[in-house]
């Protein structure tokens, strides 16, 4: 299965839902602006690994990927992606899980 994309949610000074969806196995995908930041709350039993694609490389280097282990019941929150560094070719951020079991995900834009 290919990577879900999710939609962001607006931050406004109103206020916006909290509605985190299920994160899932072949990984999510946002439309990056450089504006967006993402919300991980691990439910899992265990620890996961969440990480964050970086496709830039720099004379023939590649940048390094973030990765993030996450320990049960922790919620964190990642971002904002400047696009040089994280957007795909299609402009999206692309986000793989180790485990996605128990595992949510929203993605919010500023």
């Amino acid at each position: 299965m290919p990577r879900v994309t999710i939609t962001p949610s607006q931050l406004i000074v109103g206020g916006v839902a909290f509605s985190p969806v299920a994160v899932e196995t072949d990984g999510n995908a946002f439309p990056n602006t450089g504006n967006q930041l993402f919300y991980i709350k691990n439910s899992n039993a265990g620890t996961i690994v969440v990480t964050i694609q970086t496709p830039l490389t720099i004379e023939g280097i590649a940048v390094a990927e973030i990765t993030k282990s996450i320990l049960t019941t922790e919620e964190f929150v990642f971002g904002t992606f400047s696009t040089h560094i994280f957007n795909q070719s299609n402009g999206e951020v692309w986000i793989d899980y180790d485990v996605a079991t128990s595992v949510t995900i929203q993605v919010f834009t500023q």
